[in-house]
């Protein structure tokens, strides 16, 4: 169990920001927000008391629907609003409880709304005229502020641009910019078992005929663009919301939501023309066989892909450069 909760915690980034601030507001907000309600002082008691409430909300959200967008700004808002209150409250030493804030504010949060609510707790906090006894001390927290708020966005920004690359690094074929398998199978295990309102996604299996030919006859650069050349053709002639992924040597996978069950034969057969147009080899024309089949609701993902398989084998069976569809469409 605990190395589940690790394994987690390292895989996603926010979601580990979220621990920290949880744990350190439960080990360190809430003591102090019990010991204030002994001693009397119930308005700053049950402010902390609210601001523990709010992180542990938001952490135990994401945890449990994996929203870290939601539950970060969230986060965001309660850290620097709540962090000013009690500095309002508390004066000098709240300030302590700010800087946090500024450093995970650009982590969880959009750098806009991130910007602008540390930019408010700024001008409330040098305007309001009680906090500082010097100049040099406003200016002091002010600078210290941008130095802080300037270093988180640099980082965050770094971050999330190398999350990038190996997202996509993890996820997409280089040779065709198709995703992989892996994107694959994440995919269908998001969507479990089709529901009635996803019958009309469908799922087709591409493959490029005879490719072991192309590769022994002209090598494997021509087989490479051979594949290449495919996936553009895929992603040219198929819809926005179409699905690309490569699921391995010559072999595609498409899902296409929002399908209707007699508007795929006429669709696959245009796109299977695409191909016999758009591909080849010094030794002619290239083609591909297809087979497809239509979620059924509550079918698991691997039946509905085994039935998808079963009409591509189909369309080798009868000939290759054709197109079958699932007996159930």
């Amino acid at each position: 169990m605990f190395r589940q909760i690790l394994s987690r915690l390292q895989a996603d980034f926010e979601l580990s920001i979220m621990a920290l601030l949880c744990t350190s507001a439960a080990l360190c907000i809430l003591p102090f927000a019990v010991y204030r309600i002994l001693l009397g002082d119930l308005f700053q008691g049950v402010l902390d008391l609210l601001i523990v409430g709010i992180i542990v909300g938001a952490f135990a959200y994401a945890w449990v629907t994996g929203n870290t967008k939601l539950s970060g700004i969230i986060l965001t808002v309660s850290a620097c609003l709540g962090g000013l209150l009690v500095t309002l409250v508390q004066g000098l030493p709240g300030l302590f409880w700010l800087f946090p804030a500024m450093l995970i504010s650009f982590f969880l949060a959009p750098p806009g709304l991130a910007g602008a609510l540390i930019g408010l707790v700024l001008v409330v906090l040098i305007f309001q005229g009680n906090l500082f006894a010097q100049a040099i001390e406003t200016w002091s927290f002010f600078a210290a502020s941008l130095v802080i708020s300037a270093s988180a966005l640099i980082l965050s920004r770094s971050h999330h641009r190398q999350r990038s690359k190996l997202e996509r690094l993890a996820t997409v074929d280089p040779l065709t910019g198709a995703k992989n398998r892996r994107a694959m199978m994440a995919d269908l295990e998001s969507i479990g078992r089709p529901s009635a309102a996803s019958k009309k996604t469908a799922l087709v299996m591409l493959d490029i005929d005879h490719f072991k030919k192309i590769n022994d006859e002209f090598g494997h650069n021509v087989g490479d663009e051979v594949l290449a050349k495919c996936a553009q053709v895929l992603r040219e002639h198929t819809r926005d919301t179409d699905q690309l992924f490569r699921y391995g040597g010559e072999e595609f996978v498409l899902l296409m939501p929002g399908m209707e069950a007699t508007a795929l034969g006429p669709m696959l057969e245009k796109l299977r023309g695409a191909v016999e147009e758009n591909l080849a080899t010094p030794a002619g024309a290239v083609t591909a066989s297809m087979g497809a089949a239509l979620a059924e609701p509550g079918e698991d993902w691997e039946t509905w892909m085994a039935r998808a398989d079963r009409a591509l084998y189909a369309a080798k069976e009868a000939g290759r450069n054709r197109v079958v569809l699932d007996d159930a469409i």
